[in-house]
């Protein structure tokens, strides 16, 4: 990826047409129009108890899909458990009639519709079921978002998720034996994108992850099962440069707060830039990062004593 100049503290940018963000790109199968993806940033919009997808989660989607570009929904359960409240559910039919809606606005926009597939493995560790029903709920919910109009999947390996909560020992999983380390942990990982390789196409599987210390012996070993892209955040330049060296695919970034990935795209090491809390604020994102236009600053940070997942 050409270098690009992004945002800086205030919110200015100079990026326009010219830009490689608006250069076309292929990722897995799918044809790209531009490098600016929605990000899986979670709404929290759901209808409780059991996680349904509402109208306001049609209207968002719809307002921030654009033609040829990419959106990864908001972290979707593959299993009942819900660590947070509201968050939407891709396990039962009701839940998968409604995600339909999402996904046929985003599809009448000319968007590219993802179902980023979550475990909240590290924050329910006492409530896990065996390993072969973890991943029949992988296999399921991955079923489930064919049937519900997704275009691809995405598997959230973050660290407080499954698979990554064990390669970092944050949790252990029964028929997985003795406490998690990284090797038990990589395992899981091969398990869980064998199971969303049973269901899609190679091409049409992501993953998501952190930038961090156990992301390389990951994204060696995706590469080695053909995965179409890894979608990384918490960006560590030296960590992101190795996962370049191990994982020729596709490389999504995540931009936390617009100007931090401005030296990981400036080395080559992204093909795209994914944005969250930029596109909760900006539903034009796509057209005023076309047009150079001053971007919205951030909100504050949250309150601390909030749970949260580590990204």
């Amino acid at each position: 990826m050409s270098v690009l100049t992004l945002p800086t503290a205030t919110g200015q940018m100079a990026a326009g047409p010219a830009s490689p963000l608006f250069m076309p790109l292929r990722i897995g199968d799918i044809a790209l129009r531009h490098r600016v993806v929605v990000g899986a940033w979670p709404l929290r919009r759901a209808l409780p108890p059991r996680g349904v997808p509402t109208p306001h989660m049609v209207s968002y989607y719809a307002q921030r899909a654009t033609p040829g570009g990419m959106v990864v929904c908001e972290p979707v359960l593959v299993a009942p458990g819900d660590a947070f409240g509201r968050t939407p559910g891709l396990y039962a039919a009701d839940q998968v009639n409604l995600w339909r809606d999402v996904t046929d606005a985003i599809h009448a926009r000319g968007g590219y519709a993802v179902a980023h597939l979550c475990h909240p493995g590290a924050l329910l560790s006492d409530r896990l079921a065996p390993l072969e029903a973890v991943l029949e709920d992988y296999r399921c919910a991955a079923e489930n978002a064919g049937d519900a109009g997704f275009d691809a999947v995405e598997l959230d390996a973050a660290p407080a998720a499954l698979p990554a909560s064990l390669i970092a020992g944050y949790a252990s999983l029964p028929g997985v034996a003795g406490r998690a380390d990284g090797a038990r942990g990589l395992r899981l990982l091969t398990d869980v994108v064998q199971a969303l390789l049973g269901v899609w196409p190679a091409p049409r599987v992501g993953v998501w992850l952190s930038a961090r210390r156990p992301a390389v012996p990951m994204a060696r070993q995706l590469a080695d099962m053909g995965i179409g892209y890894l979608h990384a955040a918490a960006a560590e330049p030296a960590i992101l440069a190795q996962m370049r060296r191990v994982f020729a695919g596709p490389l999504v970034l995540a931009v936390p707060g617009l100007p931090a990935a401005a030296l990981g795209c400036d080395a080559g090491l992204a093909d795209a830039l994914s944005f969250g809390e930029a596109f909760v604020l900006e539903p034009d994102l796509v057209a005023l990062l076309r047009q150079g236009r001053p971007l919205r600053p951030r909100r504050p940070a949250p309150q601390p004593g909030r749970r949260a997942v580590p990204r």
